[in-house]
């Protein structure tokens, strides 16, 4: 069991080894070292959102990495060692994190690029079928493609990483990051053109991850691993035109060259020391109102946001439940999530959230609108809050806390 500096040290070395399997597979598929970095710094988003806190999708880069690095070294012989590692990580990712349904995906736009282009296909099927194969090993068996159709399938409007592209510009949630993805997917297909990229699974793969990324940020990880991985031999491509067409001089190309990862770099520094380089349980979750609770020892059904559930949960599994968590429609139904997202936007029949459930506890941010509803409520007591969370709790329970301790001080007379 990891304690949270272990799963700090986890994270990181998974997010190491993503970035070296990134860094690997552009230079396999042509790039020099220095555009190949470019890449990755100019990616550097992916390490800001994705490992701040800890997510399982981090498993999906590192895997989805790996799948580019077999499409760049795709020597169209069948390989059986490749379908085994496919079969072992098929296994693996269905286990840790949904987005094993992206990864079929990917393998089958290589496949599509293969059978478009009359290449063999032989390692792209291999690896569908692996995959699929492996997805069966999981506690659910075939149940398993069910539950992820209904988690595809259900909306999620009041989630901002759920938002298209065009709701997060137009909004202040994600706005920032918005703009570097939709930068990053125009260099992408810029590149394409000017390169003249000849490998259809690569343009559809860059293609269809840009387009999820569009439709819902939350998969801009996804582009930017494709776009870490492919797009840099292009811009090698272009820089070798313009050496060729300018009668440029190798050494005014590599200070060319230098002066593009320089400026790369200079984009991802401030992206990274927003979050990555920060090991602090503070910055993302509402530590000091945890401490509190178990300090006045006191535990019940917890209402709390959507994205501190499951922190929450870890912290007191042995007293308390969470009312919602990262988990969502596969645990909580449709009819609680709306009413959840009424409360917590204090939309029209918020109140009627918390009378409905038996809520005893709510841990939630001091800038969320429902909390507003409970601060002005008859029935709920702030008993702390800090600049991050509020703490209340039902007046039942406060009258409870009160009684024994007044039973504590009559025994200790």
């Amino acid at each position: 069991v990891f304690d949270f500096a272990g799963l700090q040290f986890f994270k990181y070395l998974l997010g190491f080894t993503t970035a070296f399997i990134i860094l690997h597979v552009a230079k396999r598929n042509g790039a020099s070292i220095s555009l190949s970095l470019m890449g990755l710094f100019l990616i550097s988003p992916l390490f800001s959102l994705s490992y701040s806190p800890v997510r399982a999708q981090i498993f999906s880069h590192l895997f989805s990495a790996y799948l580019f690095y077999r499409v760049v070294t795709d020597k169209q012989k069948f390989s059986f060692i490749g379908f085994a590692v496919f079969f072992l990580i098929g296994s693996l990712w269905v286990n840790l994190h949904g987005g094993l349904v992206a990864g079929i995906g990917f393998a089958f736009l290589w496949l599509l690029g293969n059978i478009l282009q009359s290449q063999k296909f032989h390692n792209a099927l291999g690896s569908i079928l692996a995959l699929l194969a492996g997805s069966f090993m999981n506690p659910y068996g075939y149940h398993y493609w069910q539950g992820i159709f209904d988690e595809i399938v259900v909306p999620r409007p009041d989630i901002p990483e759920w938002w298209s592209i065009f709701k997060s510009l137009n909004s202040n949630e994600h706005f920032g990051s918005t703009v570097h993805l939709g930068v990053l997917i125009l260099v992408a297909f810029i590149g394409i053109l000017v390169a003249k990229e000849k490998r259809l699974d690569k343009i559809l793969i860059l293609f269809f991850s840009a387009l999820l990324a569009s439709l819902h940020i939350r998969h801009e990880s996804l582009f930017l691993i494709a776009f870490a991985c492919f797009v840099p031999v292009m811009f090698e491509a272009s820089v070798l035109k313009l050496k060729i067409q300018l009668r440029i001089s190798g050494t005014a190309i590599n200070i060319l060259k230098f002066a593009i990862l320089s400026l790369s770099l200079f984009v991802a520094i401030p992206i990274l020391n927003r979050n990555i380089l920060n090991l602090d349980q503070e910055k993302n979750y509402p530590t000091q109102a945890l401490r509190y609770l178990r300090e006045q020892q006191f535990s019940g059904n917890i209402l709390t946001e959507l994205d501190w559930g499951s922190y929450i949960t870890w912290q007191l599994s042995n007293s308390s439940k969470v009312g919602i968590d990262g988990r969502y429609a596969t645990v909580f139904g449709a009819e609680v999530l709306e009413e959840y997202f009424d409360f917590l936007y204090a939309r029209q029949g918020a109140a009627d959230f918390i009378l409905k459930y038996p809520h005893q506890i709510a841990i939630l941010r001091s800038e969320t609108l429902g909390s507003d509803i409970l601060k002005n409520s008859t029935k709920w007591k702030m008993v702390y809050h800090d600049s991050e969370a509020r703490v209340y709790l039902t007046h039942d329970m406060v009258e409870d806390s009160v009684q024994k301790n007044i039973i504590k001080d009559n025994k200790a007379r």
